[in-house]
């Protein structure tokens, strides 16, 4: 899927990731951990989402890919 500005791709459901959709990798707890709510938009993630260090490695890569 080509992202463009991401104003149509919603974070966790669309395959933009190279590894696949981020909800089948993380499941529905990754909302929780990321703080990231279900139907974001890959463009509001990145203007509004402040990168931290996590403690389990998937979502330091999640968050490393935007």
């Amino acid at each position: 899927m080509e992202v463009s500005n991401g104003k149509s791709t919603v974070f966790w459901y669309d395959h933009w990731y190279s590894l696949g959709r981020l909800i089948d990798i993380t499941g529905e707890i990754g909302f929780i951990d990321l703080g990231i709510p279900k139907l974001s938009t890959v463009e509001s993630v990145l203007c509004t989402q402040r990168r931290k260090r996590h403690r389990v490695e998937i979502w330091n890569r999640v968050e490393n890919t935007y």
